[in-house]
């Protein structure tokens, strides 16, 4: 894993995904393959995988 990601999505079809996002605590919209959309918001906390330190968010 890269240290770019910054963020990890819990629950629904995008969970475990890791990504960069830039402006943490603002909602990420997820599009998954059918062509719906789910929005996360962040849960204020952390996890840390090997040494990288994530921002959890769940969905909405």
């Amino acid at each position: 894993m890269s240290a770019a990601h910054n963020v990890v999505l819990r629950g629904g079809v995008a969970d475990g995904v890791t990504l960069y996002w830039g402006d943490v605590g603002s909602p990420i919209e997820w599009e998954d393959v059918g062509g719906g959309a789910t929005t996360y918001v962040f849960a204020d906390g952390q996890e840390t995988v090997g040494d990288v330190s994530l921002f959890v968010y769940r969905l909405a």
